[in-house]
């Protein structure tokens, strides 16, 4: 008899996100009037790797956040990171409830997120990380399961607000380096180190930003037929480096210093790829002797070549600028639908156009 994860039903999940969001609105109110509250102590150690000019990325000023960037890669110095950091958040049995009932994990996914990125992480709760929205799961006992990697936070409230999350959801991963987008090298070792620690029963392992939506049924057709040992799949890219900080892509600006050849390592483009369990788990130890790198898909394929690994292309895994116009709905036309339901995951989208495909792959409605 097959047996199938727990379900949350959408109203109870709304209801309950619901009485969160009112929870930390009270929370904030009280601790801005002054009054104490017995709260969880933020006791652990923040480890700040991030030169003082990269905190706060998330601000809304990009020129000045490109300018942060730039000066803190100025001054990077790529050392070894053996990756000892201390879990403030550590789900340690999400993989493992089911194991004993003969569950057959096909696919752990890993997400880089902010920690104030709420709505993106309920947007996809509520989209592809439930089980039951994956085409192996009502015909096979398979299923899959999704965790948020997340860095330290200096605000109480912030971190408050994470663990709460984390209580209600169990889908929270929290190291205690300093959350920074030039901390995202770290983000991202953190996700394939317990992904292939805490999760190493699973089949293959698929890292993702927040701004990512998949389109299951394409990614489920291609695990199901994939190899489980030596298989990758992403957007591969070999770059010319960046090298004019005022050019269009001056964020991604690289010092001769950091790196004097001409091109970086063949490396999948970040937003979205997978590898088979055996070869994460190679990468994952290639990072403990591979110096740092700011870009974290460089530095992936940096592990890669350190590993020997070869990755494999997949033309189009990647797709996002779907329309010219982001207020307005995507076109539906024929043609229009036939080239969306080929795409593997979509990116940086517009809430709205998120929204049309998810419902367009698998004929459910989402409430945005």
């Amino acid at each position: 008899m097959a047996v199938s994860t727990m379900r949350i039903p959408k109203r109870l999940f709304f209801q309950v996100t619901f009485c969160l969001l009112v929870l930390c609105f009270l929370r904030d109110r009280l601790l801005q009037s002054g009054l104490s509250l017995s709260r969880r102590e933020f006791n652990a150690t923040l480890i700040d790797t991030a030169p003082e000019c990269l905190k706060h990325a998330s601000d809304t000023n990009h020129l000045a956040n490109v300018a942060r960037i730039q000066r803190g890669v100025q001054s990077w110095i790529r050392r070894i990171d053996v990756h000892n950091y201390s879990y403030i958040i550590n789900p340690t049995d999400w993989c493992d409830r089911r194991k004993s009932e003969g569950e057959d994990l096909v696919l752990v996914i890993f997400v880089n997120s902010a920690p104030d990125h709420f709505l993106k992480r309920n947007l996809i709760r509520n989209t592809f990380a439930r089980a039951d929205s994956w085409p192996f799961y009502s015909s096979r006992n398979q299923t899959m399961r999704l965790v948020f990697s997340v860095g330290a936070v200096d605000d109480i409230i912030m971190q408050s607000r994470l663990r709460d999350e984390s209580v209600i959801f169990g889908d929270i991963v929290q190291e205690n380096f300093i959350d920074d987008y030039l901390n995202m090298t770290l983000k991202t070792v953190m996700g394939f180190k317990w992904s292939t620690t805490f999760c190493s029963r699973a089949k293959y392992v698929m890292k993702l930003d927040d701004d990512v939506l998949i389109n299951t049924r394409m990614v489920a057709d291609v695990l199901l037929k994939a190899p489980t040992n030596s298989f990758s799949m992403g957007d591969l890219h070999a770059h010319a480096i960046v090298r004019d900080p005022k050019s269009e892509w001056g964020k991604f600006f690289t010092p001769v210093h950091l790196w004097p050849r001409r091109k970086f390592p063949p490396f999948f483009t970040g937003p979205a790829y997978m590898f088979s369990m055996d070869m994460a788990q190679k990468i994952s130890k290639a990072c403990r002797d591979t110096p740092l790198f700011p870009w974290s898909d460089v530095y992936v394929g940096m592990c890669c070549l350190k590993a020997g690994l070869g990755l494999t292309n997949q033309k189009g895994f990647i797709a996002s600028d779907l329309a010219k116009q982001s207020e307005q709905p995507l076109p539906m036309g024929e043609k229009e639908m036939e080239s969306y339901h080929k795409l593997f995951t979509v990116f940086h989208l517009p809430m709205l156009h998120m929204k049309q495909l998810w419902e367009l792959w698998t004929k459910r409605t989402i409430t945005l």
